[in-house]
């Protein structure tokens, strides 16, 4: 077969297009995506989307890698057609077990520091609460890998993940996405020192032709510049290292900021367009959106124990049961405002 042949024709991609419409319309109401774990979050790019990169950057301390909290507990939930996710985490900067030990503090609501310093002085009570947090965690869909590689050596990683993924959608008769997760691009390996944005983009371009090519998804974290420190200074897109390399590749650009964290006292809240106190609040800044497009927004972010969450609701609060109602997507898009002959 020669070359020309190869290539996708016009038919076959309106087929393609119209057969996913098709299934839009059949499927029960729920999230387009699958549930990153938060919901303004879904909202503003879909969930996690089979090919989609989405990048998230912010400050070290902001919070960044913590938001693998919501996402995690998150993947226990299915959607309403059976299907689920699976993680594999390129944890470089965090061992494993501190990821759990966050989640845990997550669930039960300690800080890390009555975790750890203060275990001895838990009580019985406490105790079994802990048991039980672990006994889900415990159940998370997630492997790891630990020491920084090469693009080459992810893709090989990832791919048998993928595989995996498929021999489980076969056993359990429902689609297992893979996701992989970064945290962070920083401390990827490349193959000539010394030219680390030529690496960076790479990697990314890497990432992004593997998950075209096996409908995966990926997660990136990555740190923004120190400027970003100085007086509050809002993050941007050319605030990320290796920034073009980053933006050309991914789907999806997100900043997260937070003021709290450099006693700054106020925010700005882009719903109300007013400064607001800016304890316990999260700017998150959707710089890139591929399928939805750019918007800012504010989100509760108790960092002392993991916790984020939509500013509209309660931590605990279960968002993902509205997915399945028709009115809340009728809410959510005021159909009355279009206009089809």
């Amino acid at each position: 077969m020669n070359l020309y042949q190869k290539l996708k024709k016009q038919e076959e991609a309106v087929i393609q297009s119209w057969e996913r419409l098709q299934e839009n319309v059949n499927r029960p109401y729920d999230l387009y995506g699958h549930d990153i774990g938060i919901h303004r979050v879904n909202m503003a790019i879909g969930g996690i989307i089979p090919t989609r990169v989405t990048v998230i950057g912010a400050r070290s301390g902001v919070g960044k890698t913590a938001i693998l909290c919501p996402m995690l507990e998150a993947s226990l939930r299915k959607k309403s057609d059976g299907s689920r996710l699976e993680y594999l985490i390129f944890t470089w900067e965090l061992d494993p077990s501190i990821v759990i030990d966050r989640a845990i503090c997550s669930r039960v609501g300690l800080t890390l520091r009555q975790l750890n310093q203060g275990a001895k002085m838990l009580s019985e009570g406490a105790m079994r609460k802990i048991k039980d947090a672990y006994a889900v965690v415990s159940k998370f869909p997630v492997v790891y890998q630990m020491h920084s590689i090469d693009i080459t050596h992810v893709r090989k990683i990832a791919k048998e993940f993928t595989e995996v993924c498929k021999e489980k959608s076969e056993i359990e008769g429902n689609k297992v996405q893979p996701v992989i997760v970064i945290d962070y691009i920083g401390m990827a390996m490349f193959e000539e020192r010394g030219l680390r944005t030529y690496g960076i983009a790479e990697f990314m371009n890497g990432i992004k032709q593997f998950c075209n090519e096996e409908r995966a998804a990926a997660i990136i974290f990555a740190q923004i510049s120190r400027d970003t420190d100085k007086s509050g200074k809002i993050p941007d897109r050319a605030d990320f290292s290796d920034s073009a390399s980053i933006e050309n590749a991914c789907d999806n650009l997100i900043a997260l900021h937070r003021p709290e964290y450099q006693n700054i006292e106020t925010i700005y809240d882009p719903d109300s367009q007013t400064e607001i106190s800016s304890k316990g609040k999260m700017l998150v800044r959707v710089l890139k959106g591929r399928d939805y497009g750019t918007g800012d927004f504010l989100i509760n972010s108790d960092l002392k124990y993991f916790r984020f969450f939509d500013s509209s609701h309660q931590w605990g609060y279960e968002y993902w049961k509205d997915y399945h109602k028709p009115e809340f997507w009728m809410n959510e898009f005021d159909l009355s405002n279009i206009n089809i002959m």
